[in-house]
Formats: structure tokens, C-alpha cells, sequence
């Protein structure tokens, strides 16, 4: 079943928000709040975050 997913990264002074929604696109944003699903400061980590946020909400 798919699933919300929340994640935010800190970029020198912002924070960049990404939420993958249930049908599987990744929405990207600014933001204050850090996201529920997990706060990164290593791109690598965040990346691969979002990419299996994406991979789980595209699964048949």
C-alpha cells in the first residue's frame, strides 16, 4: 500500500523539502519544519531516501 513520505535536507541556510506522495512523484519545496520520515545533511542519503520512497510507491 502506498505511502506519504516527508524528507527534508539542510542546504546552507534553507531547508529543501521533498514529499513523495501516494501516487509516487516527488514534490520538491522550501520549508521551516523538518520532515517526519527523516532530516538529512549528506546528499547521498537523501537521494537514495527518495528514491526508495518513489521505488516503494511504484511497486504493482
Amino acid at each position: 500500500m502506498a505511502k506519504k513520505y516527508d524528507f527534508t535536507i539542510q542546504r546552507g541556510g534553507r531547508m529543501e523539502r521533498t514529499v513523495v506522495g501516494v501516487d509516487g512523484q516527488p514534490h520538491v519545496m522550501d520549508t521551516d519544519k523538518k520532515g517526519k520520515d527523516g532530516h538529512f545533511t549528506n546528499e547521498g542519503e537523501y537521494r537514495r531516501a527518495i528514491e526508495r520512497a518513489v521505488a516503494e510507491n511504484t511497486q504493482d
